[in-house]
């Protein structure tokens, strides 16, 4: 007996069988089948530095009773500020995504428990923020992508300025 298989490739489905009947291969293009065909956007990774202005928009990266960082977002300067409130050794971290994908980033503290930095970016106006705060062990990995030893909140949003 012959095994019924759905197979999906980036831009092509291919349907083995029918209901498990008997039936050739098929090829479908993408729009046929309803496959979305978008590309993720390059990540933009950014060291916070500097100094922090006001903010928003707030996340509280909270473990138990112990708050382990902050991240703030300004939606009139579009900077994202990232504050290590624990002397943890970790670094702290936000990993950010415009709704529609066109554009994602990382930026992450690296400057020690009790301080904080900002990352600028130009993004634009009235779009869908997506962002989430995390912290990674950097003696123990590049923390440089969000699938670097990062430990994740879950995803929070909120808009871009006006």
């Amino acid at each position: 007996m012959r095994n019924c298989i759905a197979r999906l490739s980036v831009g092509l489905a291919v349907v083995f069988g029918s209901a498990c009947g008997a039936g050739g291969e098929e090829a479908l293009d993408a729009e046929n089948v309803g496959v979305a065909q978008a590309e993720l956007a390059p990540l933009e990774y950014n060291q916070a530095t500097g100094e922090c202005g006001d903010f928003d928009y707030a996340l509280i990266g909270q473990g138990g009773f112990d708050q382990w960082g902050r991240v703030g977002f300004s939606r009139v300067t579009d900077d994202f500020c990232v504050i290590d409130d624990q002397a943890d050794g970790k670094r702290v971290g936000v990993h950010w995504r415009l709704g529609d994908d066109s554009r994602r980033g990382l930026c992450s503290f690296t400057g020690g428990a009790g301080d904080g930095g900002r990352c600028a970016k130009d993004l634009p106006e009235g779009k869908r923020l997506e962002l989430r705060i995390g912290r990674c062990d950097g003696s123990v990995h590049a923390c440089n992508t969000p699938s670097a030893g990062w430990d994740w909140l879950p995803w929070e949003s909120t808009t871009t300025g006006n």
